[in-house]
């Protein structure tokens, strides 16, 4: 009797090792397919920002290209600028200098009278 007693005993303790193996395995599979889960949402996530950085550089690139048209209109038009600059002071120097000439031939012959130019002849 106490032989089938132990037999009992030892029966059950297997069964009982089983099922803790077998749930310790369960367990262990919940935690790996668990792991394998968080590893895809990770791996999900870095995707998307993955995405999201090569949208917004290819928008950066976009607007790099138009800002870098823009700065060559820019240029153009600074340049055509300063050469329109350089031409009205041109223009304001010969200007000045007919105005001034025109200035100082009334001046002599407001002074010397209308024959001026045969004194100086």
């Amino acid at each position: 009797m106490r032989k089938d007693y132990e037999e009992m005993e030892q029966s059950i303790y297997s069964q009982r090792m089983f099922r803790a193996h077998h749930q310790a395995n369960v367990a262990g599979h919940g935690a790996a397919d668990e792991v394998n889960k968080e590893a895809a949402k990770q791996l999900a996530e870095f995707k998307f920002k993955l995405q999201e950085a090569e949208r917004e550089n290819t928008n950066h690139q976009g607007n790099i290209i138009r800002i870098e048209g823009q700065l060559k209109r820019f240029k153009a038009n600074a340049e055509s600028a300063e050469k329109e600059l350089d031409e009205v002071k041109t223009q304001n120097r010969l200007l000045k200098k007919e105005v001034f000439f025109e200035f100082l031939i009334k001046f002599v012959s407001f002074i010397c009278g209308p024959y001026w130019y045969a004194i100086f002849a």
